[in-house]
């Protein structure tokens, strides 16, 4: 199988933005809509969105779907029903599963400050409904190492002083992994990142990262 490799840059994005919010889209979402920016795999959406102080917004996902919330900048409230309100923090990763046409709200807690947050959309095969899990990481006590979490595909998370480097070898053989610049710079197997831009990997056996910048942060999924 050969290897593949197809990066998606930051300043490429699709953007929706209004005077509660801004929506960064690495693939087709809304309105936005380019034969380059098809899903990778199972992931169909990768979000990064900004909202404003004490705003809300409502989502309705288009499928069964793994849903994956990462606070960068804040927290967020999810929402969905009275027995399901969560309040994710940066330092926190949230996954909840949701039924093809259901609808979720997401909330910025603070009255008078910007959040910041990741939200990943993922095809779900199997009905995943009790599933819903919050996981909290300390990257700084954990920094130039990975930090593998246990949600229901591979994850990791990891920050990286400058010219440090890891090797992330892919739990499931043949399998395509999509790695996201969070913060600062990177060389993924000799492909330049910039802040918020992100690479999907097919058929790597293992894959080299290092850090261009001083406390580089950068996840990765397999999808």
């Amino acid at each position: 199988m050969q290897q593949q490799a197809k990066i998606f840059l930051a300043d490429e994005r699709g953007v929706t933005e209004t005077e509660l919010f801004r929506s960064y889209n690495t693939f087709n979402f809304g309105n936005y809509q380019n034969e380059n920016k098809a899903p990778v795999e199972k992931l169909y959406v990768c979000n990064d969105d900004t909202l404003a102080g004490g705003k809300i917004f409502i989502l309705t996902v288009e499928e069964d779907t793994q849903l994956i919330i990462l606070p960068v900048v804040g927290a967020v409230n999810f929402i969905k029903d009275e027995s399901a309100a969560f309040t994710v923090n940066s330092g926190e990763v949230f996954c909840t599963f949701l039924k093809q046409g259901e609808k979720f709200e997401l909330t910025n807690p603070y009255p008078n400050e910007l959040v910041n947050f990741l939200q990943l959309w993922i095809k779900a095969e199997d009905d995943n409904s009790q599933l819903t899990q919050l996981h909290n990481f300390d990257i700084d006590v954990y920094k130039n190492s990975a930090v593998s979490l246990k949600l229901p595909l591979p994850f990791s998370i990891t920050k990286l002083e400058g010219r440090k480097e890891i090797i992330y070898v892919p739990v499931k053989k043949s399998s395509c992994v999509f790695a996201f610049a969070i913060q600062g710079a990177f060389e993924t197997e000799g492909i330049l990142m910039h802040p918020r831009d992100s690479v999907a990997f097919w058929n790597y056996k293992q894959i080299e990262i290092a850090a261009l910048s001083s406390d580089a942060i950068i996840f990765l999924l397999e999808v």
